[in-house]
């Protein structure tokens, strides 16, 4: 059995070096591109002729490992998803020790990943990045409010308001001359939040900054509620 199994230990063994050398760049935000080149591969790699012998649930767990993997969510930098992925070399290595001693693996191991992927998948279209936004804008600029408007209803089209300072909805002539304050969840990257921001006129500049998880946090979009900051928002911007 082992023999006839050859060729599949040796391209699941490459698989599984593959998605050990990315465990630890998950956490690495400088390091998210080599993670995902070396997820792709993994991720095609289950799509060998010679890894469907193994199993047959090898292959659709490769297309969700690429779903995921595309999706650029924030879960794609968390400690979740760092432990997703050694979950998964465990299965793989557990695979192996059994295709070497010349037995089958349990098509349940394979399939309990694979189902924990879409779980994964539907979680990842839900998670979101949080970001505080401080913007100033020209100090000889008169209408001030009119642009942190303009600022405020741009970025509502991908960001929840968690915090607005001053509060522009509340405020009929709000001082700006401190800047404007925000805190919100997106799944959209600083540079395209950046973007956004430094297109309205007067904006002088605009920093961001994103909230250090320094345990497994993870930022859900919240559903409505009538009594919160981006509810009062999406009424006063939509006014």
């Amino acid at each position: 059995m082992a023999m006839a199994y050859n060729q599949s230990i040796e391209e699941l063994r490459g698989i599984t070096n593959s998605l050990n050398a990315a465990i630890p760049l998950v956490t690495q935000p400088a390091k998210f591109e080599e993670m995902t080149d070396l997820l792709n591969e993994v991720s095609e790699g289950l799509k060998s002729e010679n890894i469907s012998k193994v199993s047959p649930h090898l292959r659709p767990l490769g297309t969700s490992l690429k779903i995921l993997v595309s999706s650029d969510s924030p879960l794609l930098h968390s400690v979740m998803f760092q432990a997703y992925l050694v979950e998964i070399v465990e299965s793989f290595q557990e695979v192996l020790t059994l295709l070497q001693a010349g037995a089958l693996p349990d098509p349940n191991i394979i399939q309990e990943i694979r189902t924990n992927a879409e779980f994964l998948i539907r979680l990842a279209g839900r998670m979101l990045y949080r970001y505080k936004i401080v913007i100033n804008f020209e100090a000889d600029y008169d209408a001030k409010s009119l642009r942190a408007f303009m600022v405020a209803k741009d970025l509502s089209k991908v960001v929840r308001f968690i915090s607005v300072n001053p509060d522009i909805s509340q405020q009929q002539n709000p001082n700006l001359d401190g800047g404007f304050h925000l805190e919100v969840l997106s799944q959209a990257s600083p540079q395209q939040l950046y973007d956004i921001v430094m297109q309205v006129l007067a904006v002088e500049s605009c920093q961001i900054f994103v909230e250090k998880q320094e345990r497994e946090v993870v930022y859900l979009d919240p559903p409505s509620s009538p009594d919160s900051v981006d509810t009062r928002m999406e009424k006063f911007l939509n006014e």
